[in-house]
């Protein structure tokens, strides 16, 4: 049986590392991950909108205060660790797009994290067939006679020919951000989960109320 109080400092030392150390590294790791965790939940953000642009933009700083203006538009006074963000898929030739960017778009659509997107016509017709997008002449409160862009008819999977996207060419807040918004529509996915501030987005990318 060890005597562990003739032990000097030093052989304490030892003895306890020799026989805990496995302890001891267990407990280090469990403090890490309980601190990350508790990081993770108090620094983390909840996205409450995403607008996509499938396009290249030359703006930065455009795109930095327009993300802002949807996360004032979108999140409640007093709400926190909450924000609306924009992401760019910079597909800039739609007819040959780079393989990694459109699986990057096919994912996220997939895992429901776009709201509203802005994407090239050629696009827009290959994924109608999959009803990737809401109908806007059905009622979810756009009142598309006070709409002034393009109304873009698509027919869907089950033959209907509906109102599916509205032309993107001339839309200020994109054309300031640096897209080239020739042959561009403005449309919200058919699965978005966050439908209401989806809507109040789309009607700020037109100017109207």
């Amino acid at each position: 049986m060890v005597n562990f109080k003739s032990m000097s400092r030093k052989e304490k030392i030892e003895y306890i590392w020799d026989y805990y150390k496995l302890h001891i590294f267990g407990g280090l790791i469990l403090i890490f991950f309980i601190g990350s965790f508790i990081h993770a939940q108090v620094t983390s953000v909840e996205y409450v909108a995403n607008l996509t642009i499938v396009a290249g933009i030359t703006d930065e700083n455009k795109r930095e205060n327009a993300e802002k203006s949807i996360t004032n538009l979108t999140v409640k006074s007093g709400e926190k660790r909450k924000q609306a963000f924009i992401d760019v898929i910079p597909i800039v030739d739609p007819q040959n797009p780079q393989p990694e960017l459109l699986q990057k778009l096919t994912v996220k659509i997939a895992t429901k994290e776009i709201d509203v997107i802005v994407l090239d016509k050629s696009i827009f017709q290959s994924l109608i067939k999959q009803e990737a997008f809401l109908r806007l002449d059905s009622n979810y409160g756009l009142e598309l006679t006070s709409i002034k862009n393009e109304k873009i008819e698509a027919v869907n999977n089950q033959n209907n020919k509906a109102i599916y996207a509205v032309s993107a060419e001339g839309i200020k807040i994109l054309e300031d951000m640096g897209v080239d918004t020739k042959n561009k529509v403005l449309a919200i996915m058919s699965n978005s989960q966050h439908r209401e501030n989806a809507i109040i987005i789309f009607k700020w990318l037109l100017g109207i109320k």
